[in-house]
């Protein structure tokens, strides 16, 4: 295990609470990678109703990974995704 973890953890500030069950995902065009994991619809009331997250993972230095997020706003589009 890293050092840094959890990569990923709670934010109140943000009203996300149970990040988990965590995966990743490729841009279109491979320069970008993101995690992909559910956190609960309802950070007060925790329960079986969960949101999905996508956030843009980061590589600083080899080795080590780095969480840009936890987010609820709108995020620029991954790269490589075509405008119509």
């Amino acid at each position: 295990k890293s050092p840094a973890n959890p990569i990923l953890s709670r934010d109140s500030s943000l009203a996300v609470s149970g990040p988990g069950h965590s995966g990743t995902a490729a841009s279109p065009d491979g320069r970008e990678r993101f995690v992909i994991y559910h956190s609960h619809a309802d950070p007060d009331a925790p329960s079986g109703r969960r949101l999905l997250n996508l956030d843009r993972l980061a590589i600083p230095t080899p080795g080590q990974l780095e969480i840009l997020g936890p987010t609820r706003s709108p995020q620029p589009l991954p790269s490589g995704v075509g405008h119509d």
